[in-house]
């Protein structure tokens, strides 16, 4: 094992914004950028309120950690409480342009994390079975 990793429980989030695929057709892919930004920058700021890290957005997905960089004892509890503020996001979106429906996966366990890794640099966890699940649990959902 890299002396800069070591294990961690964390807590996966991935959250898909559904409906980006009707959207372009009807907007076209300029307004529907600038909508999906937008639903971005809230959902982000949702995941950041209870201490997650957005890891990476995957076209219209967002994947974040609970867990890593920094720790918490609560971070399974605080990735729910981000996936639930998604979930209520959802009806809470003001009429415009376009709205959007979420689906969301949650998953805890044990990852490999990269001690050097920053809050921004988007590389901070070895891919374990936890990201795994939680993938597949939204795309059931």
């Amino acid at each position: 094992m890299d002396r800069r990793e070591e294990r961690r429980l964390v807590a996966c989030l991935f959250i898909d914004v559904v409906g980006s695929t009707q959207h372009t057709l009807r907007l076209g892919p300029e307004r529907l950028k600038g909508a999906l930004g937008a639903a971005f920058n809230q959902l982000r700021v949702l995941i950041e309120n209870e201490g997650g890290t957005v890891e990476k957005y995957i076209g219209d997905e967002i994947y974040a950690l609970f867990g890593a960089p920094i720790a918490h004892e609560d971070d399974p509890a605080r990735a729910i409480r981000a996936a639930d503020a998604a979930r209520r996001w959802v009806g809470g979106q003001p009429a415009g342009v376009a709205t959007f429906d979420v689906r969301i996966g949650v998953e805890t366990g044990d990852a490999m994390s990269h001690l050097a890794a920053t809050k921004g640099s988007h590389q901070q966890m070895r891919f374990r079975a936890v990201v795994t699940v939680a993938s597949r649990l939204y795309h059931q959902a």
